[in-house]
């Protein structure tokens, strides 16, 4: 079986097509939610600062309720906190999530895991990040 050079060409572009448009699909669109903003850059600090809070808001546009069904942080030093009853439609909610500096140094990017499921059974994992720099109080100037 001989296959054209052209019709190589054509099922590579076919193939990033397809790639490329699945990664542009925005989170929570599998389950009807949109999200504010899925990153909260809290710029420079240092490690003896108060600790950073930030609320990211999740709306359900779609018809269905929707449950957060959990959300982890990847480390200890970032803590999420929820409301546990479903999302109806056209209804928001807010993810508060504090970050603790003291201890950390550094660039720093904390992800926060959220899983979600609507009532038709479809669920996704949405990830929320926490970004910014730690600095050691002793470079306070």
């Amino acid at each position: 079986m001989k296959i054209s050079l052209r019709a190589l060409i054509a099922a590579a572009v076919m193939a990033l097509v397809c790639v490329g448009a699945a990664q542009a699909r925005r989170q929570g669109e599998k389950v009807g939610v949109t999200i504010d903003s899925a990153l909260y850059d809290f710029g420079t600090i240092y490690d003896d600062d108060p600790n950073v809070h930030h609320t990211f808001t999740i709306s359900n546009t779609g018809n269905d309720a929707v449950a957060i069904l959990s959300a982890s942080a990847s480390c200890g030093c970032t803590k999420p906190k929820y409301q546990k009853k479903p999302l109806r439609a056209g209804e928001s909610t807010a993810i508060d999530v504090t970050f603790i500096p003291s201890g950390q140094s550094g660039e720093i990017n904390k992800d926060v895991k959220v899983r979600l499921k609507s009532a038709s059974g479809k669920s996704e994992t949405v990830n929320l990040r926490l970004k910014g720099v730690v600095l050691p109080k002793k470079a306070r100037k």
